[in-house]
């Protein structure tokens, strides 16, 4: 992984990562701020995918979305109905735009917004498959 997670953990982030059931091998990692009854929606802090599932051609596909469905059913558990929140890297908003159905919000920030049922209604359906992600 390129990150430091380590870090995550150590700052007070919650940490998730993806795995293939009955498989120990991380397929990607999601950190969120832990949730806060004052905010509207979860905040994504940081997400990637495994080095093997990325670029031209990635073992599994689908790995991001799955990561951001995570985000979104824990902001369902806390409330939030599904609503994420994150900073998008300036060459990755359009593709969160096309991806997720995110948009961007502020006219100068790289906030974006989630609503829930461009990610989570499509990915909820895949997690409930015991997150088989399609093996390319």
């Amino acid at each position: 992984m390129s990150f430091d997670w380590g870090k995550e953990f150590q700052i007070g982030r919650d940490v998730f990562s993806l795995h293939i059931l009955g498989r120990i091998k991380t397929e990607g990692l999601i950190a969120i701020l832990p949730p806060n009854p004052n905010d509207e929606a979860i905040n994504i802090t940081l997400a990637e995918s495994a080095p093997h599932n990325r670029g031209e051609n990635p073992i599994y596909k689908g790995v991001g979305p799955h990561l951001f469905a995570i985000a979104s059913f824990i902001s369902f558990l806390n409330g939030f109905e599904g609503y994420v929140m994150f900073e998008a890297k300036t060459k990755l908003i359009q593709h969160y735009k096309d991806t997720l159905g995110a948009y961007q919000i502020g006219s100068s920030s790289h906030s974006t917004w989630l609503d829930p049922p461009p990610v989570f209604l499509v990915t909820l359906r895949e997690i409930r498959r015991t997150i088989k992600v399609i093996k390319k």
